[in-house]
């Protein structure tokens, strides 16, 4: 058991993904308290059953909006005191339309998954 001084504390966006869960579990065997995002607070319920809720927070948000993931955050904070490490895991890929076919709503929404949360979230 680690003591309040040592505890790291670990916000992972993606949480209830493989990669995710996988991430989580090797931080928890440390001690760590988590602070788990993905897009739906049911499938964390359902990936990560009869964890502790009063020393790990399950939150649900959008890691494409900055607004939102600075509540998720200031929610994060105000739990844990700190954060002392982001694991953004959250992305995706969706099979459609063929490179020369692309639509710019298809490419936008790779990019704001892929490329945006990255900013939106270590805001």
């Amino acid at each position: 058991m680690t003591d309040a001084s040592t505890t790291s504390h670990v916000l992972i966006t993606g949480a209830a993904g493989a990669l995710g869960r996988a991430v989580a579990q090797h931080f928890l065997d440390q001690g760590a308290r988590l602070a788990l995002v993905d897009h739906h607070a049911d499938r964390l319920a359902e990936v990560f059953p009869g964890l502790d809720n009063s020393r790990h927070l399950l939150l649900a948000g959008d890691v494409t909006s900055a607004s939102g993931m600075a509540g998720l955050a200031a929610q994060a904070l105000k739990s844990f005191g700190q954060i002392d490490a982001l694991v953004h895991i959250a992305g995706g890929f969706e099979m459609g339309e063929a490179t020369h076919a692309l639509s710019r709503e298809s490419w936008d929404r790779m990019m704001n998954l892929n490329a945006w949360s990255f900013v939106a979230v270590t805001q």
